[in-house]
Formats: C-alpha cells, sequence, structure tokens
C-alpha cells in the first residue's frame, strides 16, 4: 500500500510540474489555505519577476483532502520537487534542531519563526494594527512588552528545546505552550509578567537538575547562532497561541479599556455611531502587512528567495 501511496505522490508531482510549465509559474505546496496569505505576501514581495500557482492540499487515493506539514514533505522525502514545483513549510522546531535538508537547496522555504503567525506578531505590526483599529497606543509597549516576555520565557523554552533535541519527553510541548498565553485582566505590563516570572519560576525549580549546565549552555549558544536571543524568543514559540492568546488578548482588553474611556464623553448619537461602525475583526488587521527587512526572520526569507533565483535560472 505505501508504494502504490508514494506512487501517488509521485505521479501528483509530476503533473504539477506539467501545469508549471504549461501555464509559465511555479507551483507552490501550503500547509494549508491559510498560509497562503502570507506566502504569497512573501513571495511576491521578494520575487515579483516570478509567477506563482498555490496548491493547499493534496488529494488522497482515498479522495480525502490532505493538509499539513507532513503533506508538504511527503513530496520532499520522495524526492518529487523541482525548481518549477516548491514547498513552503512553517519551521516548527526544524530550524532550531537543525534537521538535514531543510532549506532552499532542497526547494523548502521555511518560515525560521515557529510558524508564519509569529511574522504577524512583531511589534511594528501590531502598533499598525492598533492604529487601523482606531486604538490609542499609549496604554501598552508591546515592543518592550515583547521583550520581557522573551525574555522571562527563554530559559524554559531552551529546557524543552533540550528536552526536544532528547527525546526524553521531560518537558513536552504542551508542557511549553501552557506558558505561552496569559490571562489578561488588566494592561499593567510589570504585573503581567511579574505573575509569569512566579509561574516560571516554579516551573524551573522542577526542571533544574533534568540536564548539565554543559547541555544548557551549548544549546544557548548554538540556538543564540541560528537567531534565538532572549529579547526574541516569542518568534520561535507556537505562534498560534502567540498570535491568539496573548496578542489578541491583549489587543481585545486596550480596546475595552479605549471604549470605556472614550465613550464617556459621547453624545448618543456619536455613541451610536461608535458601536455600530463597520470595522475589520483584529485577526484581519495583523495578518494584512509584513515589516520586511526589519527583523532578521524575515531577512533569512529573503535569503533564501535570492538563492532560489540562481537555482531557477541554472
Amino acid at each position: 500500500m505505501s508504494v502504490e501511496k508514494n506512487n501517488h505522490y509521485k505521479q501528483l508531482a509530476l503533473h504539477y510540474k506539467n501545469s508549471a510549465r504549461l501555464k509559465k509559474c511555479i507551483m507552490v505546496h501550503l500547509e494549508a489555505e491559510a498560509d497562503k496569505n502570507f506566502w504569497s505576501k512573501v513571495l511576491h514581495h521578494f520575487l515579483p519577476d516570478y509567477s506563482f500557482d498555490y496548491i493547499t492540499y493534496t488529494r488522497t487515493l482515498d479522495r480525502d483532502n490532505a493538509t499539513g506539514c507532513q503533506t508538504c514533505l511527503k513530496y520532499h522525502s520522495l524526492g518529487c520537487l523541482s525548481k518549477e514545483f516548491i514547498i513552503c513549510i512553517d519551521s516548527d522546531y526544524r530550524w532550531l534542531l537543525q534537521e538535514p535538508n531543510m532549506d532552499v537547496e532542497h526547494l523548502v522555504f521555511q518560515t525560521y519563526t515557529y510558524s508564519f503567525e509569529n511574522h504577524f506578531c512583531y511589534p511594528r505590526n501590531i502598533d499598525n494594527t492598533m492604529k487601523k483599529l482606531g486604538l490609542n497606543n499609549n496604554l501598552f509597549n508591546f515592543e518592550s512588552f515583547l521583550k520581557q516576555y522573551s525574555t522571562v520565557l527563554y530559559e524554559l523554552f531552551i529546557y524543552h528545546i533540550l528536552s526536544k533535541q532528547k527525546k526524553d519527553d521531560s518537558f513536552q510541548a504542551k508542557d511549553f505552550n501552557s506558558f505561552i498565553g496569559l490571562n489578561v485582566n488588566c494592561l499593567d505590563e510589570k504585573q503581567l509578567i511579574s505573575e509569569l516570572q512566579n509561574s516560571v519560576d516554579v516551573q524551573l525549580r522542577e526542571l533544574k537538575s533534568n540536564y548539565s549546565q554543559s547541555e544548557i549552555g551549548n544549546l544557548k549558544n548554538t540556538c543564540y547562532h541560528l537567531g534565538l536571543t532572549k529579547n526574541n524568543a516569542y518568534l520561535y514559540f507556537r505562534g498560534h497561541d502567540v498570535f491568539d492568546q496573548l496578542v489578541i488578548k491583549i489587543i481585545k482588553e486596550i480596546g475595552k479599556q479605549v471604549e470605556k474611556d472614550s465613550t464617556q464623553t459621547y453624545t448618543n448619537e456619536a455613541k451610536q455611531h461608535y458601536f455600530s461602525r463597520e470595522r475589520k475583526t483584529i485577526s484581519e488587521c495583523l495578518v494584512e502587512d509584513i515589516h520586511f527587512d526589519r527583523y532578521a526572520e524575515i531577512n533569512k526569507i529573503k535569503a533564501d528567495t535570492e538563492k532560489y533565483k540562481q537555482i531557477y535560472s541554472s
């Protein structure tokens, strides 16, 4: 059965390559439909002279629609990719753990952050979203907060990555991810960070004896050279949780405070206009823009597109 499945993927890959030649475009297999917004922005920005056609699922032998990273990587493992047929995936922990052959030389584009959602949580993008939503960002400094947040969780994250690296399950993804979201019931940055620090300290005491200082130091050094620092660690946490359970929660709390403060002086007519106005959701605003050339992880993708140009023209 596995041979039949493999042949099915190979035939599909051949079809995609032929389609690319006929359409004079590049076929791009994504993990899912949701990824298209990010990757289309990125590829069209860095490769404006190229045309792309996006594939968001694979039809299986059973005629189901298979999505996800493993579906993309199936084409990679079978050697089906080419300069006309590439995949774009979330890095997850592949970049930090240096999984072999996960690079543009093997026709794989990756986010370098945990997932594409992390890119939309870059502080300047959040500030732009606040402006679009008509919210006063003087209430909360996301750039300062995310640095403190990252610093507090950094040590715990290193333990998690080390556990992944050693495959010992001592501090699994579900354990670390439980720390990403916060109970946001105020806009006091110091209080939010203090509450998080207390929880982290308890967990660190339990994990302290699991690994030697040498192992921890070596991994920190490796991660540093890959781009992970105390200040930007949030870019490497599970992106969906950072997006939904942290950033959106805080913006919602800001929205509540702004509405409470500003509507106190509104006339009834102004209040009716304010609350009935058409507006995009926080999520819709966050994913509208990417801050190209502003931070290392997006610049790594830029470097990959430069390498890809060389591959495509060879």
